[in-house]
């Protein structure tokens, strides 16, 4: 009579014994997910700030681009000049056109390039975003499994010691 008790009662350690451990085991990878999510938040900080180093970097190596444009048509101009040249009509005219053509050329794709960094970077932020939400949500539906598994695996390891008591006495 005594050892479907004990039987029992060991049952219910075992049992107890096995929830811990399946409780530990998921509470690390709640935390993991939840570092995880939290490393991609700080990631996606950091490529947005990276995205507007990008734009106000181009900005500025736009902006000194156009002074040395400036500084080459001056030089041109005053070299034309000295020489003796109209600077009002004929190859002058076009070579400074051309000048400021090139020289705008020049502006425009240190803005653009500028303008593909900060995209990319943007894209990258908004993927760390998703990954972030993703792991957040996937150590929340740890939790959720973890008290759904818990309390399905007492309920039937319960069950299952009722039942031995049940039929020990009978």
């Amino acid at each position: 009579m005594c050892e479907p008790i004990s039987a029992t009662i060991a049952s219910a350690a075992g049992t107890g014994l096995s929830m811990y451990q399946q409780a530990e085991n998921q509470s690390a990878q709640q935390s993991m997910l939840d570092y995880q999510s939290q490393v991609a938040a700080n990631n996606q900080a950091i490529a947005q700030q990276q995205a507007q180093n990008a734009l106000s970097n181009g900005e500025i190596a736009a902006r000194t681009q156009m002074m040395k444009n400036d500084a080459a048509i001056g030089a041109d101009r005053a070299r034309m000049a000295a020489s003796g040249l109209d600077l009002s009509m004929g190859s002058p005219t076009d070579v400074l056109s051309s000048d400021q053509t090139l020289g705008d050329l020049d502006t425009a794709n240190i803005l653009r390039n500028a303008s593909q960094q900060a995209y990319g970077l943007d894209a990258k932020a908004m993927n760390d975003q998703a990954q972030s939400q993703l792991d957040s949500y996937r150590g929340g539906l740890v939790g959720w499994n973890q008290n759904m598994a818990l309390g399905q695996f007492g309920l039937s390891q319960g069950t299952h010691a009722l039942d031995q008591a049940a039929t020990s006495y009978l």
